[in-house]
């Protein structure tokens, strides 16, 4: 994979995250427990609990929003080293997820957009020969989702 494409690929699936993150921040600030005057301990530490727990997820959001910085920044570089004029649409596939087109504004901004699906549905013949790690393996902030949010 080129320096390019893996910076696409990796915008793609950082701004998913934020996606999901600030909805799973969006959970928590709207199923914030109140302390109602409650002397038992452990319901107090449960408030806490909850509180360091949306920290946490409001730390990763800033983690990720810098992680994406850091990777426009460098298509940002790749574009102005070979003139990529501003909204230019460079077209990038996401292995077996999406067609994307991915470009700059004249305020150097990056943008992007989805403009088709790639599934393994879309050919019934289609047989998995290897395996191919297209994301991230990172801890997720969402791994203990059941505890927070039970259904």
């Amino acid at each position: 994979m080129g320096e390019l494409t893996y910076y696409c690929r990796r915008y793609y699936f950082l701004r998913q995250r934020l996606v999901k993150e600030k909805a799973y921040l969006q959970k928590f600030i709207d199923n914030i427990p109140v302390y109602k005057g409650e002397k038992q301990t452990n319901r107090i530490d449960g408030i806490i609990k909850y509180y360091r727990k949306g920290q946490e997820v409001s730390a990763a959001i800033d983690k990720t929003i810098a992680s994406l910085k850091k990777v426009e920044k460098n298509i940002l570089a790749i574009m102005r080293h070979f003139d990529i004029r501003p909204y230019t649409f460079l077209e990038c596939e996401i292995e077996d997820e999406a067609e994307i087109e991915i470009w700059a504004s004249h305020d150097e901004e990056v943008h992007m957009l989805k403009i088709r699906d790639l599934t393994m549905a879309e050919n019934p013949n289609y047989i998995i020969t290897r395996l191919t790690l297209t994301r991230d393996i990172e801890t997720s902030i969402f791994d203990d989702e059941d505890e927070w949010f039970p259904k």
